[in-house]
């Protein structure tokens, strides 16, 4: 996602599923818990505006910055598309 994004593949850490550089926590854990927590909607998931209330709750939740759980959950929908 660039050098700027706190999202890594790193072999030694996590045995090299994506993370969130700074905090160590899987992409798809945050992601998962945003899409539980995130309302149904009729729009596909790929044309929806990511929620910032979800993703403070998701961020509260692992005790992680908004902006990594933001970053994860553009990732898991890049990845899925």
């Amino acid at each position: 996602m660039g050098r700027r994004q706190p999202v890594v593949i790193d072999g030694g850490r996590c045995f090299g599923q994506p993370i969130v550089s700074k905090e160590g926590v899987p992409t798809a854990v945050l992601h998962r818990a945003y899409l539980a927590e995130d309302e149904p909607q009729a729009t596909p998931w790929t044309d929806r505006q990511i929620d910032m209330k979800v993703i403070q709750k998701v961020a509260n939740w692992f005790g992680v910055a908004n902006r990594s759980v933001r970053a994860a959950v553009e990732y898991e929908l890049r990845l899925a598309a």
